[in-house]
């Protein structure tokens, strides 16, 4: 029987791909050095912002990072 601490851990991270998915169509803004800068300075998620970092360094290959999250 699953405990229900999993299905919320579950739907948090549902809702986060929801939101990280908005962030896809954005992907090219975000990858201008100045505007990830000023992103990264402002009061952002630890996990948006390791996101966002994610998506830079594997230059936009964005499945590696789902797989990453859906992996946690």
């Amino acid at each position: 029987m699953w405990r229900c601490s999993y299905w919320l851990r579950c739907e948090k991270k549902l809702n986060f791909l929801l939101i990280l998915k908005s962030f896809d169509v954005n992907i090219d803004v975000l990858l201008v050095e100045n505007q990830v800068h000023q992103l990264l300075k402002q009061n952002l998620s630890l996990m948006l912002q390791l996101y966002l970092l994610t998506a830079i360094v594997v230059k936009r290959n964005l499945s590696l990072t789902l797989l990453f999250f859906l992996a946690q």
